[in-house]
């Protein structure tokens, strides 16, 4: 039963008995007086039963190390109050709190909970620089607004009306670290919720904060928008809002991750390098297995919409779409395929995540790769052959290399086979069959993107700076990306009539390895015979996209030579494939 105008206080503790004096005696100062303490000792191993037994007015609870959600919700249980607080054993209320938030649920009856605004503090209480907080606007939809961004930085900051946990459930624990947001999300759901916009509350920042694990952060911060993805599928505001909030957190759990590794980097903790590149794998699979839910939707053709005069809808006098056999060399008809985008983006989403689909390592592979066959390179050829590296470390230099042709080996193979695995769908509907190849191409992209990210840090480890020229690398990504669609959509077509050409294919682009200056730079080959390995148009973008990521001055001519055989094998092998896709519906 509730005491009307009573708080309940519950603070949960886990060996934060140093902590936990200091925040009993701020309740202690409050200027309401109509409040209940109740400490859960969530099987601390220090002293933290003896610091609470030393007052009073303390109503103590033993359990067992279940976690803070478990120990919120036993310390919820036994409450009495009409209002209930939860503050975290680090934390200190302000005098004016518990005043603040009774005066402010009686202001606004009708709401579940209000919140109020913190001030930082470090563990020897000095004030720490002020960040502004979120201020919602009154009217405001506040679960819209908590999808974006959780703007509660602290349950100290919330004061709950008891009754709403007999509505709801309680704290879930299977989202421990990130309970307090859900509950908050589930409450602004389906109740008004209020801020009146007071500091209330000291939120206390050391090395021991919950909140310092980011990447258990942000896999339970995932689990609570996962979790909302129901109540907002029919709301294109609140889908909007759910996908901000994703892309929020990812980069902000990301940038931490990735500044820690720096910063170890620096300082040669190298034990600690290693456990954090561990984290940030686990981050990089964590971004892939969300990257598509933050993608915006397919984009549908526009197309002209006539005004409806009847009820009844009647056929146009002349087909929307004629569909009729070749004549000589087809055209490429560019425009059809722009037409059919949407369809790329659906299949290019689909070639994603089927190809990490079941995997444990996900994303991580896309680095794996790359970096396991540099390691190789460097034994074999950097270390026992000594191959030049144009001045570089050895393994910077391959994975350079690596990169895009990582990604054009892999792109050419799978799009290679993109046809004879998607058979079913090409005899049961017409559509541009160039599409299919081409999705399977542009899937790879996001691999590409990972493993330059890994880039970025070698860079960083190797003590290499950044530079102007790395505004080059989106242009030979396209133009690598072009190319390896030219080859991919002529094996493709090659392999519905041909079969062998699946089997000949890794041989070929295994040959292609020793005719790219991968594992050796462009420098070494004499100057007679440079002209001939630029006939390969993969080598001057690879060479092109060394001279991008460490500084040096490009090689124009080469690039030039090589985007223009670029666009002469993407031109003649559309051709080609337009020339036979007429059949592929028969002999797929």
């Amino acid at each position: 039963m509730n005491v009307l105008g009573l708080v309940s206080v519950v603070i949960p503790c886990y060996n934060q008995s140093h902590f936990l004096g200091e925040t009993i005696e701020s309740l202690r100062e409050q200027s309401y007086k109509n409040y209940e303490i109740i400490v859960v000792n969530d099987g601390s191993t220090d002293d933290t039963a003896t610091i609470a037994g030393k007052f009073c007015d303390v109503k103590l609870i033993e359990q067992k190390n279940m976690g803070l959600a478990a120990a919120r919700n036993a310390g919820l249980r036994e409450s009495k109050g009409e209002f209930v607080v939860f503050l975290d054993s680090d934390d200190r209320l302000l005098p004016n709190a518990l005043e603040t938030g009774v005066n402010a649920l009686r202001k606004y009856p009708d709401c579940a909970f209000v919140s109020g605004f913190c001030r930082r503090i470090a563990s020897d209480v000095s004030v720490l620089r002020f960040i502004k907080q979120p201020r919602i606007e009154n009217g405001a939809d506040h679960y819209q607004v908590l999808l974006r961004n959780n703007y509660i930085w602290t349950p100290a900051n919330v004061m709950f009306r008891r009754d709403i946990f007999e509505k709801l459930s309680e704290f879930d624990t299977s989202m421990n670290p990130t309970a307090d947001y859900d509950l908050y999300l589930r409450i602004a759901r389906q109740f008004p919720v209020h801020q009146h916009g007071e500091i209330v509350s000291e939120y206390r920042q050391h090395g021991a904060n919950m909140s310092s694990n980011h990447l258990e952060m942000l896999n339970n911060t995932l689990k609570v928008f996962e979790a909302q993805d129901e109540y907002v599928k029919d709301n294109p505001d609140y889908k909007k809002a759910l996908k901000r909030g994703i892309k929020f957190y990812l980069y902000l759990y990301g940038k931490r991750v990735v500044f820690r590794t720096f910063t170890l980097l620096r300082e040669k903790k190298w034990k600690e390098v290693i456990q954090n590149g561990l984290m940030l794998a686990h981050y990089l699979s964590i971004l892939f297995n969300n990257i598509m839910r933050i993608l915006p939707e397919a984009i549908p053709a526009k197309s002209k919409k006539s005004p409806v005069k009847d009820e009844t809808y009647s056929l146009p006098e002349k087909p929307l779409v004629i569909i009729e056999p070749n004549k000589g060399w087809a055209a490429l008809n560019f425009i059809n395929l722009w037409n059919y985008r949407d369809l790329l983006y659906v299949l290019t989403k689909r070639d994603v995540q089927i190809h990490y689909k079941q995997t444990v390592l996900g994303a991580v592979w896309a680095v794996i790769q790359p970096l396991f066959t540099m390691i190789i390179f460097t034994l074999f050829f950097g270390k026992l052959t000594g191959v030049p590296s144009d001045g570089l470390p050895y393994p910077i230099f391959a994975y350079a290399g690596l990169i895009p042709w990582t990604f054009f080996s892999n792109a050419v193979t799978n799009s290679g086979n993109s046809l004879v695995l998607n058979s079913n769908l090409i005899t049961k509907v017409y559509f541009p069959r160039m599409v299919i190849p081409i999705a399977a191409v542009t899937a790879g992209i996001l691999d590409l993107l990972i493993a330059f990210g890994f880039f970025v840090l070698m860079m960083f480890y190797y003590k290499i700076g950044l530079s102007v020229n790395m505004l080059m690398i989106p242009v030979l990504i396209v133009f690598v990306s072009l190319l390896a669609i030219g080859v991919g959509v002529l094996m493709s077509a090659l392999n519905v009539k041909y079969r062998d050409v699946r089997y000949a294919l890794p041989f070929f682009i295994q040959l292609g390895l020793f005719i790219t200056p991968i594992i050796y730079p462009l420098s070494l080959v004499p100057e007679k015979w440079r002209w001939l390995l630029l006939l390969n148009p993969l080598a001057g973008l690879v060479e092109a996209f060394r001279d991008a990521c460490f500084g040096r001055p490009f090689d124009w001519t080469s690039i030039v030579i090589s985007a223009a055989l670029t666009f002469f094998v993407l031109i003649s092998t559309a051709y080609v494939f337009r020339k036979m896709e007429d059949n592929f519906a028969d002999i797929v």
